[in-house]
């Protein structure tokens, strides 16, 4: 015995029936995008951990495939490899496909049947080539730039703020060669400042670090080891030449996790021995040691990134009105846009406590900093040059009145890659 259905109940069904007809046209339209998915009219199946390509390369020649299966017709019977685990609700399944690459590749085909029809995707795995542990000996990165701030001197917000303009040029070369199977990384960044106006020489910065890496061969778990020194300085107002602030010795260690191409981890712990010019107060000694612990976590999907970093810090110097502790974070996007444009956001922020009560600030200082910045690089299309234009906002709140300042850089920055 049938049923009938009443006019507004076939016009419910039906407008239902288009709807679902609708959302799986989108879920198709993303994932033609995003994955290489083999689809009717009524079944999309995709991988999303090996369907970015035809071909994945995968790090390890054992593992697991992730595959989905929907549509809006009800699945009878999927067949595939033999060991996966198969859960099917309705017009949708998930499959998890153990592998195991023995030659050149392996083609797993993955077989759905509904009451429209069978379609069948083939998911061909290579294992990634081994590569050369060093691509090209000598690498140089050069930046050139100019700054506009509306807060040069980070005055407090209730005193005349000072406009400034700057120049800043930074030159990042690094020399690799092989060792003991691994890879040694010999590298300097030099970093110089200079406001058109003398008045703000005092702002300026000169910053050199020098330093060596010893890297781990590429796998799941790549390591780092790393040590250098900085050397920073500034320059007396109208004096002309710089004058020496402090120099560190800094060690490095950090450890990776790459579950996947698209998601890494990572672990870094960090030491630098900090080395002041001496003042007349030990009070304010400023060497000592300083102490780092940062965890982060890069996921990446068709050129869309995004990274989360978390982090302490600890200073202990000679001078105990100097120690201070401290937490940080950072979260950064980046994705394509128009045009062959990168854009990205970053957003930071740090929360800095002092241990003691400060004479001169009246305080135990309390401070939190934050930033958000907007940026977007394109390639200039020759000679390895990239374009990269940025706006940011910085702001510092404390209870020490004196210490709270607001800034908004805008920078236009030339990059040159060798």
């Amino acid at each position: 015995m049938g049923i009938k259905l009443s006019a507004s109940a076939r016009s419910r069904y039906k407008t239902s029936r288009l709807g679902q007809r609708q959302l799986i046209g989108f879920l198709a339209w993303i994932f033609l995008f995003t994955t290489t998915p083999v689809f009717s009219a009524d079944i999309l199946i995709y991988s999303p951990t090996h369907g970015g390509s035809e071909v994945t390369e995968v790090l390890k020649p054992q593992g697991e495939m992730q595959v989905r299966v929907t549509g809006f017709s009800e699945i009878k019977k999927i067949n595939s490899p033999a060991g996966s685990k198969v859960q099917i609700q309705g017009s949708n399944a998930q499959i998890l496909v153990p592998f195991e690459i023995t030659s050149d590749e392996l083609i797993i085909p993955v077989e759905v049947i509904t009451d429209e029809g069978k379609v069948t995707k083939e998911f061909t795995l290579q294992l990634q080539s081994a590569k050369p542990l060093v691509k090209k000996p000598f690498t140089l990165v050069s930046m050139i730039g100019v700054q506009s701030l509306d807060n040069a001197t980070n005055a407090p917000e209730l005193e005349v703020k000072t406009r400034g303009t700057k120049g800043v040029l930074t030159l990042n070369p690094k020399y690799s060669f092989g060792l003991f199977e691994h890879k040694v990384d010999l590298f300097m960044i030099l970093l110089r400042e200079k406001y058109s106006s003398i008045d703000l020489a005092t702002q300026e910065v000169a910053f050199s670090q020098a330093g060596a890496s010893f890297n781990s061969q590429p796998g799941t778990f790549p390591w780092k080891l790393s040590a250098g020194v900085n050397d920073i300085g500034s320059e007396l107002k109208g004096a002309g030449a710089k004058t020496h602030i402090e120099t560190d010795l800094f060690f490095n260690g950090e450890v990776s996790w790459i579950e996947s191409k698209s998601l890494k981890t990572k672990l870094d712990v960090g030491y630098t021995r900090k080395n002041l010019e001496p003042v007349t107060n030990d009070l304010y000694n400023g060497d000592g040691n300083l102490a780092s612990l940062n965890t982060g976590l890069s996921y990446t999907l068709n050129n869309y990134k995004t990274d989360l970093k978390l982090g302490v810090e600890r200073s202990d110097t000679v001078g105990p009105y100097l120690d201070y502790g401290a937490f940080k974070g950072n979260v950064k996007l980046q994705f394509p846009a128009l045009w062959k444009t990168r854009l990205g956001c970053t957003f930071t922020s740090q929360a800095k406590t002092f241990a003691q009560i400060d004479p001169l600030k009246g305080a135990q200082e309390k401070s939190t900093q934050s930033s958000v910045s907007i940026n977007g690089l394109r390639p200039l299309g020759w000679a390895g040059l990239n374009l990269v234009v940025e706006l940011k906002h910085k702001e510092q709140s404390s209870n020490v009145d004196s210490l709270n300042h607001k800034l908004n850089t805008l920078s236009l920055t030339l990059i040159h890659l060798l």
